[in-house]
């Protein structure tokens, strides 16, 4: 059950960094409409807008994927020049701290998401934008990163080493062991 649990959360992280790319792609275009537009004489409006908005899409989506490749900075400087308890246990405090932060942020931006798609909140501009669909996406990041944190923490705990010798950082193959 739990080895199908990981590859649930991978696939996850998978469709979060699609999701990422696809938004990428996005600002991408919408920018190059604008600059076209401009050139021609058309008015492509809220490109700043919606290049915002895609942006923080893009971040809060590629979270838990970056975590899981080591893309993310670490204290590693720190905690690389530490052998035996004393890395297993800063390593394991770091790993509550990220989880127990994560929690923190997931829960507050669900009741922004919540409270935005209640109350009909759209963004400013000429296109009037539900401002609870890039909200959700930022929920939809913070909550994998979360289920990421919370899988490095009990494979950290169950394999008796490190996380970064647990082989949480497993890319996409589901979590093979290294």
């Amino acid at each position: 059950m739990m080895q199908s649990a990981r590859r649930a959360l991978a696939a996850l992280r998978r469709l979060c960094a699609l999701l990422a790319l696809i938004c990428l792609a996005g600002i991408a275009l919408i920018i190059l409409a604008g600059v076209l537009g401009r050139m021609v004489g058309i008015l492509v409006p809220d490109t700043a807008t919606i290049s915002g908005m895609l942006l923080g899409m893009t971040v809060f989506l590629a979270l838990a994927p970056t975590f899981c490749s080591d893309g993310h900075i670490r204290v590693e400087l720190i905690i690389g020049r530490m052998h035996g308890r004393l890395r297993r246990g800063l390593e394991l405090a770091c790993l509550v701290v990220a989880l127990c932060l994560m929690a923190l942020m997931t829960y507050a931006c669900y009741y922004e998401v919540l409270a935005a798609y209640s109350l009909h909140t759209l963004s400013i501009g000429l296109l009037a934008i539900p401002v609870w669909i890039p909200q959700s996406s930022m929920l939809l990041g913070m909550g994998v990163l979360f289920l990421s944190l919370l899988e490095a923490l009990m494979q950290t705990l169950s394999h008796n080493r490190t996380a970064s010798a647990a082989g949480h950082r497993h890319g996409d193959d589901g979590g093979s062991e290294p």
